[in-house]
């Protein structure tokens, strides 16, 4: 990655990620299913975000160690 960034100095490198947490959450565990898993147990939906966000924080401090400036986070 910073070698292709290194190809655009003095601009502005915007990386993305999508999908982002919730709709990540939504492919894993269906829709109906989620929305049911935040009535019953939130403890699950907790447990699956943390572990969605701890996946797509590494990404965030890959694209940063690249040189981006900044990363965006598509989510519904």
């Amino acid at each position: 990655m910073a070698k292709a960034l290194q190809r655009y100095p003095g601009k502005f490198v915007d990386a993305f990620i999508d999908p982002g947490v919730t709709l990540v959450a939504l492919n894993i565990r269906g829709y109906e299913n989620l929305l049911v898993d935040y009535y019953q147990d939130m403890k699950k939906v907790r447990w699956l975000f943390d572990g969605i966000w701890e996946y797509q924080k590494e990404i965030v401090l890959k694209w940063k160690k690249a040189g981006a400036h900044a990363v965006s986070l598509y989510e519904e």
